[in-house]
């Protein structure tokens, strides 16, 4: 398998992400010729990486004065950040021989735009990332073997049941909640926890209480659903999962 090198615009046109694109690209053919193959070919990985070193992020910026800045997930926080300090050590190069530059597009309606680069393996989709106008970028990088991985699977839903007094009164409600399902499939009770909503101010008491009541619901029923453990390769392994549960009445 191949990791991706993608970007996810913030905000900006095509004509920017088309500018952002190429000089990524050219940032990865640094890259081929840093690993020791020639441009144009996908060379291996640095042998000292593995499939535990794809994470973390480069934030690449450009601006109307043509100049372009970068800052990464720092390395020494997360050695998971490893790969991606190649393509940041490959920016560095370029900058220091004076070509990272982008020319700024009189269309442009912004004086800047940032673009989120991660590393991502290639889908039967193409590993897809869009950004705000629907341009797909994704630029190999170079190539690792990586064992397959499968996500916790729901095999039969937790048995929520809309609370009566909640439903006669027609309050509805958003919970999110968090849980480990472990490598047998089953839910670790400790680990599950249904969450006041991020963002949303503290309601009126009374409000406060029924919220309580679905909270209540969610975190009984979750241990009670059937699951498939994550796998990778052939073993299964614990993942945490996160899941918003939605109380809704239909009209």
């Amino acid at each position: 398998m191949r990791p991706w090198f993608q970007r996810r615009a913030r905000r900006g046109s095509g004509l920017l992400a088309a500018r952002a694109s190429l000089l990524l690209q050219i940032a990865a053919d640094r890259v081929a010729l840093d690993l020791g193959a020639p441009v144009g070919s996908l060379p291996p990985a640095d042998p000292t990486l593995d499939w535990l070193d794809l994470d973390g992020w480069l934030r690449l910026t450009l601006r109307r004065n043509a100049q372009v800045s970068w800052e990464t997930t720092p390395v020494d926080s997360s050695d998971a950040a490893r790969g991606i300090a190649l393509l940041a050590r490959a920016l560095d190069e370029i900058k220091r021989e004076g070509g990272a530059t982008v020319e700024w597009p009189r269309e442009a309606t912004v004086d800047e735009v940032t673009y989120v680069i991660t590393l991502s393996r290639p889908s039967l989709r193409g590993g897809e990332v869009y950004d705000d106008d629907g341009t797909t970028v994704a630029v190999p990088l170079f190539s690792l073997q990586v064992p397959r991985e499968e996500a916790v699977r729901v095999v039969r839903r937790p048995p929520i049941v809309y609370p009566y007094n909640s439903a006669t009164n027609l309050y509805q409600a958003r919970v999110p909640a968090r849980f480990m399902v472990r490598a047998d499939g089953t839910v670790d009770p400790s680990s599950v926890s249904a969450a006041w909503p991020d963002g949303l101010a503290p309601l009126e008491p009374k409000l406060t209480a029924q919220y309580e009541i679905f909270r209540s619901m969610v975190e009984k029923a979750i241990p009670r659903g059937r699951y498939s453990p994550a796998m990778i390769a052939d073993c299964a392994v614990p993942q945490a999962i996160s899941w918003t549960f939605i109380f809704q009445i239909a009209r």
